[in-house]
């Protein structure tokens, strides 16, 4: 063995023919290293060994050789991890270096080119010795950075949002599957529910579009009635405000000049927003006040020969009136 290890020991056999001296092995002097055993093949005069190597030898005229053997002790492993930074998912194979017969020599590892991640510092124990216990080497890595994903929400055939925009950012996902959604938006229905890129790989750089196009809903239309009070009669054509693609959208009606009327009032749902039944908006009209018709009977003389008769005006502008004679 090499390293600690002592040198070859002469033992002088001046004046010693016939003596006896006794060896062994010398573990506890050479760190790192076990015995082995001993080899007396070259010392004709040595007893047999025991477990420990001791043996007995006499000095005779002719030089003799002990040959103590030794090997390196075991070690623990090193194990070495590349994990993400910040947990212990693995983003390359772990490896493991033996530790057999390696008791006090150096290891050294190194960090791995992965795909989508960097490094993040070189650990304080990437190179060191092998001990008696077993090792742990960690590389860190982050993700690298990628490009966003960008989600509109429009109303379809405009660029008129429907719902905001959303940001699915980019940092520390490259690599990585995004997914998008189609945004649940009050009165619309969503018309590409499923658009082609609506889920894929986060860009190497730059940006990704996504699109959602929403069509607003249809709603029921509004009916405007015109109507005369206390009769139900119409005085004018109903109007009907279509509510197709408008559920949620504000609707305006107006009242009419209808000849010989007004307008008792307006209706309290005159200005609302469609929804998804029917609705109907009635003007009710009364007739206007006339002037009173008052026949007046007289003879050839003009003098008054019968109470005049008087027609009300009241509510009756417009409608004809009819006088008779009296006998």
């Amino acid at each position: 063995p090499t390293g600690g290890t002592p040198s070859a020991v002469v033992v002088s056999g001046s004046g010693k023919l016939g003596v006896t001296e006794s060896f062994t092995n010398k573990e506890a002097n050479i760190a790192n290293f076990e015995y082995v055993g001993v080899d007396t093949s070259g010392a004709p005069s040595a007893t047999t060994p025991s477990t420990t190597g001791t043996t007995n030898l006499t000095h005779g005229t002719s030089p003799q050789t002990l040959i103590y053997k030794y090997r390196r002790k075991n070690a623990g492993n090193v194990l070495v991890h590349h994990y993400e930074q910040g947990t212990t998912t693995s983003v390359a194979a772990d490896e493991s270096l033996s530790g057999t017969g390696k008791l006090g020599l150096p290891y050294t590892t190194n960090d791995q080119s992965i795909q989508h991640f960097t490094l993040v510092a070189q650990p304080a124990n990437k190179n060191g010795t092998f001990t008696t216990g077993a090792q742990t080497v960690i590389y860190e890595y982050r993700r690298n950075d990628a490009g966003n994903v960008l989600v509109h929400h429009y109303e379809a055939g405009t660029t008129t949002q429907v719902s905001p925009d959303e940001n699915l950012s980019g940092v520390g996902k490259s690599g990585l599957t995004y997914t998008t959604s189609p945004a649940a938006v009050a009165n619309y229905t969503v018309v590409n529910a499923i658009p082609t890129n609506h889920s894929g790989n986060y860009p190497a750089s730059g940006t990704t579009v996504v699109t959602y196009y929403y069509t607003r809903n249809d709603a029921g239309d509004v009916t405007v009635k015109y109507l005369e009070q206390g009769t139900g009669t119409s005085l004018h054509s109903d109007v009907v405000l279509s509510g197709a693609g408008k559920l949620g959208l504000p609707y305006t009606t107006n009242e009419e000049n209808i000849t010989d009327y007004e307008l008792v009032a307006r209706p309290a749902n005159k200005n609302g927003t469609f929804t998804a039944g029917s609705q109907t908006v009635i003007y009710e009209y009364r007739r206007k006040p006339a002037g009173d018709v008052t026949t007046v009977y007289v003879d050839d003389g003009g003098n008054v020969i019968s109470t005049p008769d008087v027609q009300s005006g009241v509510g009756k502008l417009g409608l004809p009136y009819t006088t008779t004679e009296k006998n």
